[in-house]
C-alpha cells in the first residue's frame, strides 16, 4: 500500500498544530454542520489534539491528549505533556474545514518521531478477515492473530461526532 503523505492539510493544518475539540457539540449534530459563525464559549469543557500529518486521502492523522480544559486558563506545555487519552487515530478532516475543531496554536519545533512516536504507530487493516498489521514507519504489513487485534487502533476514519464520543467515553473510564 502507496501512501502519499503530507505536512500540511488543506492550508488549515501544518504539522504540530494544536487544535481544541468541544465537547458539548450534541453528539447527533450532523458532522457536516457549519461552525464557521458559530463562537464558542471559553468557559466550556475541551479537549485537544495535534496534527501529525495527512494521509491523503486516507484521512489525517492525529493524536488525542488526555488533558481537559477550558480555554480561559489554558495551558499548551500541560496538555502536550498530559499524554495520550487512546492511540493516534485518523479523521476525516471536516471537522476542520466546517470549524467544529479549532486551531489554537503552531509548534515550530514538532518532530512527529520525537512529539508524535511515529516512529510506534501502527493500524490494523482487515481486523476480521487475515488481520495485517500496518506500520506507518516504514510503510509495511505483516499478518497477525485475530487475539492480537484487540491490542492496535483498527485503521478507520472518524467523523467529529464519533470521536468527541470516544473521547467523552474514554474520560470517564479513566
Amino acid at each position: 500500500m502507496i501512501i502519499m503523505k503530507s505536512e500540511n492539510f488543506k492550508d488549515i493544518l501544518r504539522a504540530g498544530d494544536i487544535f481544541c475539540i468541544p465537547l458539548f457539540i450534541d453528539l447527533n449534530e450532523k458532522p457536516t454542520k457549519s461552525y464557521t459563525r458559530v463562537k464558542f464559549p471559553e468557559d466550556q469543557q475541551y479537549a485537544f489534539g495535534r496534527f501529525i500529518e495527512d494521509q491523503a486521502g486516507g484521512g489525517i492523522l492525529i493524536e488525542v491528549f488526555e488533558k481537559t480544559n477550558n480555554l480561559k486558563n489554558l495551558s499548551l506545555e500541560e496538555i502536550t505533556k498530559s499524554g495520550r487519552l487512546f492511540p493516534q487515530v485518523k479523521t476525516s478532516g471536516i471537522e476542520f474545514v466546517k470549524k467544529r475543531w479549532r486551531v489554537l496554536a503552531s509548534d515550530e519545533h514538532y518532530d512527529k518521531y520525537r512529539d508524535s512516536d511515529y516512529d510506534e504507530i501502527r493500524f490494523v487493516l482487515s481486523p476480521y478477515d487475515e488481520p495485517k498489521l500496518w506500520s506507518l514507519k516504514d510503510n509495511s504489513e505483516k499478518g497477525i492473530s485475530e487475539l492480537e487485534v484487540k491490542n492496535y487502533e483498527i485503521s478507520r476514519i472518524w467523523f467529529p461526532n464519533q470521536l468527541e464520543k470516544r473521547i467523552i467515553e474514554a474520560l470517564f473510564e479513566n
